[in-house]
């Protein structure tokens, strides 16, 4: 062993160890499977008649993709600590603003400071009052708040039946402690313990274990009116369809009557079908089944009070007044796999003070919001992005102005607050709002869900409108308002439109879209995809 030193004394560098590695790998590791040549051509043939399909039924773009903008509007909102938008109009004069006063804090002595409790001050309990249900508490520690217990069904009796409306879908534990879940239009009945018939429609089942001193005696069955379904320590899915029945696997077995073999976790027997086949993903074939098991657990976070948006209003005494809810729009932009959502909402103050407004939005949880404008005096004033603090300073200097600024603030997480001054008597307030999203897309379904919210009140006019671009000849589906919404076509863009009046809005809209193409179908397809990402612009091509 010899050791080599520079000049100065100090050791030589050592070699990169972790370079020589990747350098052998890829020579000697990585071998590459050379592809059938007439597979290779096929491929070639099919991505480019693919292109030239494509370019030839594809309209020239007029504006840049929303995939684009969301890139900027992701990264901007994970630079931006704090966010502002500032509306500036023409004067309005008025008595006086309204002073919300200095505020004043007041520090106990050190020997009586109170215990820190996560969860905001509702859940400090005095030192004297005695509460059994708490951990205790030290000064100056940060002590969890207990979870919420979750909610409580009651089982479903032996003899009962549950029926499942259009749009509806439900959770219904069993005596044994077994778990139903229900898809829209089914119907079943329990007949005894661990024995259900499934006239119609789809059920989910969570099977519970059964005592072993029973033995088979206890098994698990759902009978169907073409089949019956045996579970074997499992959870599975069942759908009576007029084509037959339908069962996928997602753990354990069943044995399906009329098959000689067991389906094992995977598995799926299309309705109609002999022989099993590979089931699809199961968070994409039983992806309706997501909000009933995040319902029946108690939430860490507690839901908005404000989903849907809502305006509050408090007058200069800081009293809280209604407003009524005169529209609500929701206008949806769908390309290239984003979806961009504008809301414009129209409020009244039907009093004869003036008032000044808090507008509270929690946007869904994988959006970013890309725009707010307001009506002042008619005209369209548009935000602009300011620092936290600066931001707040010129909108309390606006309003000592008697002017008429609005203030968006980013609250945490995905919830907004704006605050809106004046609301002029017997005046309306016009509020716009849109944010940007990624769309799920799986097995050639692409999903779309407004939460429309459950703390607005009735609404006089309520419109949606949706335009899916180069939707054509895309096949789509409401849970929520099938009934409602009316389909039409526009130089190649799938419409979507519905409207209601003097009605309360309490759901959610949800929208699925399905391509009927070869390229989804399980048969050859190439597809493809551009991207405009820090000055630099990718395509991809995907073969199937």
């Amino acid at each position: 062993m010899t050791d080599n030193h520079l000049p100065n004394g100090a050791a030589s560098p050592a070699p990169d160890v972790v370079e020589q590695n990747l350098e052998r790998l890829l020579e000697k590791a990585y071998k590459p499977e050379a592809p059938d040549a007439e597979f290779a051509q096929r491929v070639r043939d099919r991505l480019a008649a693919a292109a030239r399909e494509r370019a030839s039924s594809a309209p020239p773009r007029r504006w840049p993709t929303l995939r684009g903008r969301a890139v900027w509007v992701l990264a901007a909102a994970a630079a931006v600590a704090g966010l502002a938008f500032l509306f500036h109009a023409l004067t309005s004069p008025a008595p006086h603003a309204p002073n919300s006063g200095p505020f004043v804090q007041h520090d106990p002595p050190k020997d009586e400071q109170p215990p820190i409790v996560a969860g905001g001050p509702e859940a400090i309990s005095p030192p004297h009052v005695a509460d059994e249900t708490r951990v205790p508490q030290r000064p100056g520690h940060l002590t969890p708040r207990a979870r919420p217990d979750a909610p409580q069904v009651k089982p479903l009796a032996v003899g009962e039946a549950v029926r499942t409306a259009s749009g509806e879908r439900r959770r219904v534990p069993l005596p044994d402690g077994s778990i139903l879940y229900l898809n829209q239009k089914t119907e079943v009945k329990l007949d005894a313990d661990r024995r259900v018939t499934l006239s119609a429609g789809e059920v989910f089942v969570e099977v519970a274990p059964r005592p072993a001193e029973q033995g088979d005696s206890a098994q698990f069955v759902v009978k169907t009116p073409k089949r019956e379904v045996v579970a074997l320590g499992t959870k599975f899915d069942v759908a009576a369809l007029d084509g037959g029945t339908g069962v996928t696997v997602t753990q354990g077995k069943v044995r399906v009557s009329g098959l000689d073999d067991v389906l094992t976790a995977g598995q799926q027997l299309a309705p109609g079908a002999e022989q099993p086949t590979a089931a699809p993903r199961a968070a994409a074939a039983l992806a309706w089944t997501r909000e009933l098991m995040c319902a029946a657990e108690a939430p860490l976070v507690p839901p908005s009070k404000y989903a849907g948006g809502a305006l509050v209003a408090n007058d200069p005494s800081g009293q809280q007044d209604q407003l009524s809810l005169r529209k609500y729009h929701v206008d949806v932009h769908v390309e290239d796999g984003f979806a961009r959502t504008t809301i414009d909402q129209t409020y009244f103050n039907h009093t004869m003070r003036r008032l000044e407004g808090t507008f509270n939005f929690p946007l869904p949880p994988d959006a970013s919001l890309s725009r707010l404008a307001m009506y002042v005096n008619g005209q369209l004033m548009e935000g602009g992005m300011a620092e936290r603090d600066f931001a707040r300073q010129t909108f309390e200097s606006i309003v000592r102005r008697m002017q008429d600024p609005a203030l968006l603030e980013w609250v945490d997480g995905s919830t907004f607050k704006m605050r809106v001054f004046p609301l002029e008597p017997r005046q309306e307030k016009r509020i716009v709002l849109s944010y940007t999203q990624r769309l799920p897309s799986q097995y050639g379904r692409a999903s779309y869900r407004f939460p429309a919210g459950h703390s607005l009140e009735a609404v006089r006019d309520w419109s949606f409108h949706a335009r899916v671009k180069n939707g054509k000849s895309l096949t789509w589906a409401s849970d929520t308002h099938a009934d409602l919404l009316k389909a039409t076509s526009e130089k190649g863009d799938l419409l979507l439109d519905a409207q209601q009046t003097n009605v309360k809005v309490e759901g959610d809209v949800a929208l699925d879209l399905f391509d009927g193409s070869k390229q989804l179908r399980g048969d050859e397809s190439a597809r493809f995809a551009s991207m405009d990402h820090d000055n630099a612009r990718y395509f991809m091509v995907r073969y199937r």
